[in-house]
């Protein structure tokens, strides 16, 4: 049985942006000989959720909100227009916006569905009512398609505001509903008792994730299996109905857990060895030399053995890498495209 495997790990390029990547990446590491042999294409610049689809071979990114809706509500049918609305802090930085995302600001559950309670009192009037998915993740379901281009929340997150907020037709109703949620949400207790503890505010929520499913354009994939504690790729299996599991340590531990039926995997490991923006080289060497204990060696070893037939590493930057066993044969490669 061919086994199939995809690594991803979208972060390396912010942590390694900066780098001089020859004191990491040579022909002695693992990963760089399996980048010297390999076939390597360019990124595209796609973003985490267009990437996501694009990686698990479906021909349209998975809107949002409805594919992570999959994860947090219970027997949802695929119908409607899905967003997502997440609770979030607004701060004035000059002559623009600043966002600071739900999962910086510490917020319990109590205290989401206070200010959950209250966006859907107020709103009632205009039959808006927000369906409840967790503390950090509210969702909104219209029965018609909306005219509206948001942008995600992660890209949007910690940066100037200016032209992110919502277009299309739309847009000015969104607008103005995330204006009122900025005063109903100022004044509310949450947010008073909040001010007198010395917490930051959740002042406002973004609105991103829009659309609808094309299901005649959903390809199934029950032979693949699914590794992450991501939200929307966990929704993404379940959506095209392959295996999913929490994402695992490192290679042996992928090799122990696998499910014997699956020939695709899709492997994704995000960066969290970094708690702030501060990297330095040390830094980066300590994070490499761990990578290439716990995955780089184990997957060239996986090529060479023939137990993986085709591997595709996705670590975010300039290229992406293809390689089969008979790539790791051809000795007359020297090119490092890192």
């Amino acid at each position: 049985m061919s086994l199939a495997v995809t690594f991803w790990s979208p972060e390396w390029a912010h942590h390694f942006e900066n780098a001089d990547f020859r004191r990491f990446f040579t022909k002695h590491t693992a990963l760089g000989q399996l980048a010297t042999k390999a076939q390597y294409y360019p990124n595209r610049g796609e973003h985490f959720f267009q990437r996501a689809s694009a990686l698990f071979h479906q021909p349209s990114t998975l809107p949002v909100a409805l594919t992570q809706a999959h994860v947090d509500l219970d027997a949802i049918h695929n119908d409607g227009f899905w967003l997502l609305v997440q609770p979030v802090q607004m701060m004035a930085d000059r002559d623009t916006l600043l966002m600071v995302p739900g999962e910086d600001l510490a917020i319990e559950q109590v205290e989401s569905r206070a200010l959950f309670d209250a966006f859907n009192c107020h709103f009632a009037q205009d039959g808006v009512a927000l369906i409840w998915g967790s503390a950090l993740r509210w969702y909104l379901k219209v029965p018609q398609v909306v005219d509206i281009q948001t942008t995600p929340l992660n890209l949007a997150a910690y940066r100037s505001l200016h032209g992110l907020f919502p277009q299309g037709h739309a847009a000015n109703y969104w607008r103005k509903l995330m204006n009122e949620t900025q005063m109903l949400f100022y004044t509310h207790p949450v947010n008073q008792l909040r001010r007198a503890q010395g917490k930051a505010e959740i002042n406002s929520v973004w609105i991103w994730g829009e659309g609808a499913l094309q299901t005649s354009e959903l390809v199934a994939r029950p032979q693949a299996q699914i590794w992450s504690e991501h939200t929307y790729l966990q929704g993404m299996a379940k959506l095209t109905q392959a295996g999913v599991a929490p994402a695992v340590a490192d290679y042996q531990s992928w090799l122990a857990l696998r499910a014997p039926s699956a020939q695709v995997h899709l492997i994704h490991q995000p960066l969290t060895l970094f708690a702030d923006e501060t990297i330095t080289d040390q830094a980066r060497e300590a994070l490499f030399s761990h990578w290439e204990a716990s995955w780089f060696s184990g997957l060239r070893e996986g090529l060479l053995s023939g137990l993986i037939d085709s591997l595709y590493i996705d670590l975010g930057l300039k290229q992406h890498f293809l390689l089969t066993p008979r790539d790791l044969k051809r000795f007359w490669r020297w090119r490092n495209p890192l």
